[in-house]
This record gives C-alpha cells, sequence and structure tokens, in this order.
C-alpha cells in the first residue's frame, strides 16, 4: 500500500465514475431506442385495426358478407319458387350485390346466378 498514490487512487476512480457513468449513459440511450422501436411497431399493426373500427363506426348501416349472400340467396330462392319481388325487394336485392360485388370483392355462385336473373328479365 506504500507505493499506491493519491493520484493514483483519483485516477482509479476517476476511471470507475467515467465507466459507470457511460453504461448508465448507454442503457438509457438503448431503452430509450427499443421503447420507441417498439410502439412504431406497435402503431403499425395497431393503425389497420384503427382504421377498421373507424369503418364499422361510420358504416353502421352496411351488413356483413354473410348477410349479404343470405339475403341474396332467399331472393334468388324466392324468385326460382315462382315468386315475384316487389320493388323494394329488387331494390334492396340490388344493393346487397353491389355490396357483395364491388366493397367484399366476392366472385361466386352468387355473381352468376345474379347476372343470370338479370337476363332472363327476372331482377
Amino acid at each position: 500500500m506504500e507505493s499506491v498514490t493519491l493520484g493514483q487512487i483519483a485516477t482509479i476512480l476517476a476511471f470507475i465514475v467515467g465507466f459507470v457513468g457511460s453504461i448508465e449513459y448507454l442503457t438509457i440511450r438503448l431503452k430509450n431506442s427499443l421503447k420507441s422501436e417498439i410502439k412504431g411497431v406497435i402503431n403499425n399493426e395497431i393503425e389497420p385495426i384503427k382504421e377498421e373500427i373507424k369503418e364499422l363506426k361510420n358504416s353502421t348501416r352496411d351488413i356483413g358478407i354473410s348477410d349479404c349472400k343470405n339475403f341474396l340467396v332467399n331472393c334468388y330462392a324466392k324468385i326460382e319458387s315462382g315468386k315475384k319481388l316487389d320493388e323494394t325487394e329488387k331494390e334492396r336485392c340490388s344493393e346487397c350485390y353491389d355490396l357483395y360485388t364491388i366493397k367484399y370483392k366476392q366472385n361466386s355462385y352468387i355473381h352468376s346466378k345474379h347476372e343470370k336473373l338479370v337476363k332472363e328479365g327476372k331482377l
């Protein structure tokens, strides 16, 4: 212990303080960058969900794909059984068909059945 001077002790303490300070600084920077990265990822994942919720709130009058299919199939069955649709039913059928094909971008047996009935003049 005789050969250790006060200057050497001060140098060692300064090194330790500087080392601990730099580790603390790096930890804080890493933590902040990870926070911002995680927030960015979460926002990218949540944003489409928010838009979908907003769209659902704004379009409470719209019906779902299953509802469209069910209504259209019922209308087609009614027509094929020989019954006629009144003007309101025809209008609603047309609205559902547009919603089904344009908004939901569906193209199935509904599409071919609808086109067939339009050509036959039943719709």
